[in-house]
C-alpha cells in the first residue's frame, strides 16, 4: 500500500480488511503487472494478467477489467489472450496521466480450460513523472567526400575484390590471426562523441579473419544516429539497434540490410533500447534504459526533488508482439543500492549486481555482487574484495550452466578489465572462479564490453569503449588463454559488443536425398563429408510408395521462421531439419536425430522433437518423443513429413516454491469436515508434495502426497481439537523447489460469528 498512507490513517479497519482480501486475490495469480503497490509506472503501460493456468479463450473479454485513474477516469481498452495460453493483456485505447493513482479489479469470470472458475483480482499502482525531453545533439562536422558513386549512405551486401571503401570507413587492422573460431566479425562500430567531431562514419561491418569488410551499412556519424547490438539473430536474419539523442530503434534485417521488421518500443515516454534478444521460439526479450523524475530529498538527504533517476525496465514480447511481461527495477531494487552518487542518474549496472529474476513472476531469485550480495566468492582475488567484479556488462549462461561475462572493473584500485566465468551453487549460494583472462598488457574499458564463448573452447572478447583510446578492440583466445586473433579499430572508435557469426546462414547446412527406399527399412540420410552429414537416420514401419520414390533430408544451423505452438512456448535449439518426399504416400515411421548435432539443449532426453507439416508456416506440435542413450538419439513417431525443430521446458533451474492459499497461518477449521488444502504455482511445474502432520518437525505424518500434478489436496480424516501443521513444495521435471514456509491450524467444533452490526451501531434509516 505504499504511497496510500492518507487512506490508511483516515480509514485503518478498512484499509487493512481491503489490503487482506486483495492480497488473498493476488495469491490465485501467478503474476500482474504493474506490480501491486509501485509508483514509478509509465503512464503508457498495459495491464498483463497470469492467472497461472491455461485460460478458455471464450471467457477472456474486456467488460471484465476496470481502470480508473484518479485523473484521467475509466479507461477502456482491448483484451487480448497471448500465445502461452495463459496470459492475458489488456492494452489501454488512450495513456494514463502522470502522477495519478490508478485501480485495476478485474470481475470475476475468467475460465480455465478444465471449465474451472478463476477469481478476480484488484490491484493499485501510481504513474510517474517523465523526465524532461532532451534536445537533438547535431554535429556540424561535414564527412569527407566517398570514393565511390553513390555517397556515403549507400550500403554494400557484398564487397567484390577491388572494390574501393567508402573515404570515411574504419580502418580494421588485423595484428594477430592464429586458428581462430569458424565465423566471421559483426562489428557496430561507432564513435559516439557528443558535440565532438570524428573522422570515420558510424557502419555495421561483417569483416573476415584479415579485416576485409564482406558488407557495411553507413548508419550516421557522430550521434545522429549511431549503432550497436548488431548479430545474427535465430531466424538467420540481423538485428540492430540505431540510436539518435531522442530515441531509439530495433531493425530487421536481411543480409542486403534491407529492413524486414521492428519492434515497438516499451513505455515509450520514458524508455529507450539497450539491448534487444529475439529468442528461437519466436519471442524477444528488450532491455531499456527507464528513466523517471523521482524526489530524492525522500530517499536521501539533500536529495533533489526533481532528479532523473535511470533504471532497467526488461520487456518480453510474444510473437505477436505483445509485451506479455515487464520487469522495473525501480519495483525491486533500491536505487540506494547504486555506487554512483544517488543525485545522479544510474542504471544497473552501476549497482556492481548481477541479478536472477524468474521470468514467470517477476521475483528475484537472487542477487550476486553489489551491496546486497548473497553470495560467497571462492577462488577469486583477495585484493579485489569484497567488489570482485564491478560494472559489469553481457552476462551469459553456458552449456555447462556457469556464467560468463565482461568485468569492467571501474572500482578497482588498479583499473584493469577481464572476461571471468564463475560455477554457481544457486542453491547454498556460492561462486567460484573457475576460469578469467587479463589481457597483457592490461586493456580497461570503463564502459561496454562483450564476450562469446565457442564450442571448440575459444573465447572472443570485445574491449568495449577501450578502443577509443587506440587499444586493441577484440581478442580472441584459446582455451588455454593463447591468442588467436587480434583487432585494433582507429582511435575515437568503438563498437559496443562484437560478435563472430556465420554470415548467410539461412542456407541448409547439409543435404542428403535417398532414392527407392521400402518399407520395413532403416535409411541414413548422411555420409562422411560436412555438406551431407545431416544427423538422420528413417525407419519406415508403414508406407505406401510408388516406384522411383525419394526422400530429401535437410538440416538448417538456425531456428524456424515464424514459429507458433498452441500452448505455452517452449525453449528450442536454434535448428530446424526438414524432411520432403517424392511418390510416398501414408507411412508411419521412426526419425532417428543424432544428439551430438542437437545444440543448446541441457540434456538430450528432455527434449521433445515438435513438427509442422507446411515449412515456414504453421503450428508446430509434438510428437512422441524418446531417447536412446546407447546410440545418443533423440527418436520421433510420425506419420507426416515436412519440419522439425528440438524443444524442452523452458526451466533451467529449481522449482519455484508455491504460494500457500488455504488453510492460512494459524487459521481454525471446522472439525466435522473434509479440509481442501489449495496453494498456488508460481513458474513452470509439473507436480507437487504435500505434507500434512502433528507436529512442526514433519515427524509424526497424517498426510505426505508426492504425485499431485493439482495444486490442491483433500485431509479427509480429521482429528478433533487437534493443532496441524503443513508445507508443500513443487515439482519440475525431477527438479524440487525447497518447502513453502510452515503454516499451522487447529481443529475446532463448527460456529457462527456475528461480525457485523456489532451491536453499538446508531442505524439512519434508508442505508443498508
Amino acid at each position: 500500500m505504499k504511497g496510500f498512507a492518507p487512506v490508511l490513517t483516515i480509514c485503518c479497519a478498512m484499509a487493512l480488511l481491503v489490503q487482506n482480501s486483495a492480497a488473498q486475490q493476488l495469491t490465485r495469480y501467478q503474476y500482474v503487472f504493474p506490480k501491486p503497490g509501485s509508483t514509478y509506472v509509465s503512464k503508457e503501460t498495459n495491464i498483463i494478467l497470469r492467472p497461472g493456468k491455461v485460460i478458455d479463450q471464450s471467457s477472456v473479454t474486456a467488460t471484465l477489467i476496470r481502470v480508473q485513474g484518479s485523473q484521467s477516469g475509466l479507461h477502456r481498452g482491448t483484451m487480448i489472450l497471448s500465445d502461452d495460453q495463459r496470459t492475458m493483456v489488456y492494452n489501454l485505447w488512450a495513456p494514463l496521466f502522470e502522477n495519478e493513482r490508478v485501480s485495476v479489479d478485474v470481475a470475476p469470470g475468467l475460465r480455465a480450460i478444465d471449465g474451472t472458475a478463476i477469481g478476480g483480482v484488484s490491484f493499485r499502482f501510481a504513474t510517474s513523472v517523465s523526465p524532461p525531453a532532451s534536445s537533438p545533439v547535431q554535429s556540424d562536422f561535414q564527412p569527407p567526400a566517398a570514393s565511390f558513386p553513390g555517397g556515403p549512405g549507400e550500403q554494400r551486401a557484398f564487397v567484390a575484390p577491388g572494390d574501393s571503401l567508402p573515404a570515411d570507413f574504419p580502418p580494421l587492422r588485423v595484428d594477430t590471426v592464429n586458428n581462430p573460431a569458424p565465423g566471421e566479425l559483426f562489428i557496430g562500430g561507432f564513435t559516439g562523441v557528443v558535440g565532438g567531431t570524428a573522422t570515420y562514419a558510424n557502419y555495421l561491418i561483417v569483416a573476415d579473419n584479415k579485416g576485409k569488410p564482406l558488407a557495411y551499412k553507413r548508419i550516421g556519424m557522430l550521434v545522429n544516429p549511431f549503432d550497436y547490438m548488431f548479430k545474427e539473430d535465430p531466424t538467420g536474419l540481423y538485428s540492430y539497434i540505431d540510436r539518435t539523442p531522442t530515441e531509439t530503434n530495433i531493425r530487421i534485417v536481411d543480409s542486403t540490410f534491407k529492413q524486414i521488421d521492428t519492434y515497438p518500443k516499451g513505455n515509450p515516454a520514458t524508455a529507450s533500447h539497450a539491448d534487444f534478444l529475439l529468442l528461437p521460439n519466436g519471442h524477444a526479450l528488450v532491455l531499456y534504459f527507464d528513466v523517471k523524475t523521482i524526489d530524492m530529498s525522500k530517499i536521501v538527504q539533500g536529495g533533489n526533488p526533481a532528479a532523473s533517476v535511470m533504471g532497467n525496465l526488461i520487456q518480453e514480447f510474444d510473437i505477436n508482439k505483445n509485451v506479455v511481461f515487464q520487469w522495473s527495477s525501480f519495483d525491486y531494487l533500491a536505487i540506494t543500492d547504486t555506487y554512483e552518487d544517488t543525485l545522479a542518474a544510474s542504471s544497473n549496472r552501476h549497482m556492481s549486481e548481477i541479478t536472477k529474476v524468474d521470468r514467470n513472476t517477476g521475483d528475484i531469485l537472487w542477487r550476486m555482487g553489489g551491496k546486497k550480495n548473497q553470495f560467497t566468492f571462492v577462488n577469486e582475488h583477495p585484493e579485489n574484495s569484497p567488489l570482485y567484479f564491478s560494472y559489469p556488462h553481457h552476462i551469459q549462461r553456458l552449456a555447462n550452466g556457469n556464467i560468463i561475462f565482461f568485468d569492467n572493473g571501474n572500482q578497482r584500485k588498479t583499473k584493469y578489465s577481464r572476461v571471468v566465468e564463475y560455477r554457481l551453487d544457486e542453491t547454498n549460494k556460492t561462486a567460484t572462479l573457475v576460469w578469467e583472462y587479463r589481457h597483457t598488457p592490461d586493456i580497461y574499458a570503463s564502459g561496454q564490453g562483450s564476450v562469446q564463448r565457442f564450442p571448440n573452447g575459444n573465447t572472443l572478447i570485445g574491449w568495449g569503449d577501450a578502443s577509443l583510446l587506440g587499444q586493441t578492440a577484440i581478442t580472441e583466445i584459446h582455451a588455454d588463454n593463447t591468442l588467436a586473433f587480434e583487432l585494433t579499430l582507429p582511435m575515437g572508435y568503438r563498437s559496443m559488443r562484437v560478435y563472430r557469426l556465420p554470415w548467410k546462414s539461412t542456407a541448409p547446412t547439409a543435404t542428403y536425398t535417398r532414392y527407392e527406399m521400402l518399407q520395413g527399412n532403416t535409411y541414413s540420410f548422411s555420409d562422411t563429408t560436412a555438406s551431407s552429414r545431416t544427423g538422420v537416420r528413417v525407419k519406415f514401419n508403414e508406407m505406401t510408395t510408388i516406384p522411383y520414390n525419394s526422400m530429401t533430408v535437410q538440416r538448417f544451423g538456425i531456428a524456424p521462421v515464424a514459429p507458433q505452438f498452441a500452448g505455452r512456448s517452449p525453449w528450442m535449439a536454434s535448428q530446424h531439419v526438414t524432411l520432403s518426399q517424392f511418390g510416398i504416400g501414408t507411412l508411419n515411421a521412426d526419425i532417428f536425430f543424432d544428439g551430438t548435432m542437437i545444440t543448446a539443449a541441457t540434456a538430450p532426453d528432455r527434449i521433445t522433437v515438435y513438427q509442422r507439416e507446411t515449412i515456414s508456416a504453421g503450428m508446430f506440435s509434438p510428437l512422441s518423443t524418446t531417447y536412446n542413450s546407447l546410440r545418443n538419439e533423440v527418436v520421433a513417431t510420425t506419420s507426416k513429413l515436412g519440419e522439425f525443430i528440438f524443444c524442452w521446458s523452458d526451466t533451467d533451474t529449481l522449482a519455484s516454491v508455491p504460494k500457500m492459499i488455504s488453510p492460512t497461518d494459524k487459521d481454525s477449521v471446522n472439525q466435522k469436515l473434509p479440509l481442501a488444502f489449495v496453494w498456488n504455482p508460481r513458474g513452470s511445474v509439473t507436480g507437487y508434495q504435500l505434507q500434512v502432520a502433528f507436529d512442526s518437525s514433519f515427524t509424526t505424518l497424517v498426510l505426505n502426497d508426492s504425485l499431485l500434478t493439482l495444486p490442491t489436496d483433500t485431509l479427509k480424516n480429521i482429528v478433533s481439537g487437534r493443532k496441524y501443521y503443513w508445507r508443500v513444495r513443487a515439482r519440475n521435471y525431477g527438479q524440487m523447489s525447497s518447502w513453502t514456509a510452515i503454516s499451522r491450524f487447529t481443529t475446532i467444533a463448527p460456529y457462527i460469528a456475528l461480525t457485523s452490526p456489532s451491536g453499538r451501531e446508531a442505524w439512519q434509516r434508508g442505508n443498508q
